[in-house]
């Protein structure tokens, strides 16, 4: 489980913010039954907590209760994850 945290800077996970999965062996978007291996705060469906935090969760089956904030990842292959915001930070 991965909790985006609203207090992180730049990036409102809510307003504009992408999580992906990459394979470790081949530096490209892991490959699932899912589409695309990743979650977008532009997900019409996807569930937002009180506080605007989100939590994403990975794994082979999407846990019960929560499968809008899932993203599938397969067992016994490595993976890593890119978060990225979506939108521009007006201080910046």
């Amino acid at each position: 489980r991965l909790l985006v945290n609203r207090g992180v800077r730049h990036a409102d996970p809510v307003d504009g913010s992408s999580v992906v999965l990459y394979d470790n062996q081949t530096r490209s978007q892991l490959q699932t039954d899912q589409q695309f291996p990743s979650i977008s705060s532009q997900k019409a469906d996807m569930v937002v907590n009180p506080d605007r935090s989100v939590d994403i969760y990975f794994g082979p089956k999407a846990p019960r209760g929560a499968p809008r904030n899932w993203i599938q990842k397969c067992s016994g292959k490595g993976w890593n994850v890119m978060r990225q915001p979506l939108s521009t930070y007006a201080g910046a």
